[in-house]
């Protein structure tokens, strides 16, 4: 079976453009995982006292709203507050 491989560039582009509306703060991070997947690194105030549950579901949503079915090329993201900071 064959992996599926996605364009890391342009998924990515528009993951960050997504998140930075939703979350204007944020500084936002993408790497390139296996097969031109995107991994997102995002901290923001708007995830301040959240449980880890609530920021992933913030998250997700944003990603999903931007990228519909292409959301598949998102492999992992991590939120953090910036009263997680150290």
């Amino acid at each position: 079976m064959a992996e599926t491989v996605f364009d890391y560039a342009s998924i990515s582009a528009e993951a960050k453009d997504a998140l930075e509306q939703a979350f204007p703060e944020a500084a936002i991070d993408t790497e390139e995982g296996s097969g031109g997947r995107v991994h997102v690194k995002i901290v923001s105030p708007d995830f301040d006292g959240k449980s880890e549950r609530a920021k992933q579901e913030m998250v997700w949503e944003a990603l999903r709203r931007a990228l519909g079915d292409r959301v598949l090329a998102v492999s992992f993201v991590l939120p953090y507050g910036l009263d997680e900071l150290p």
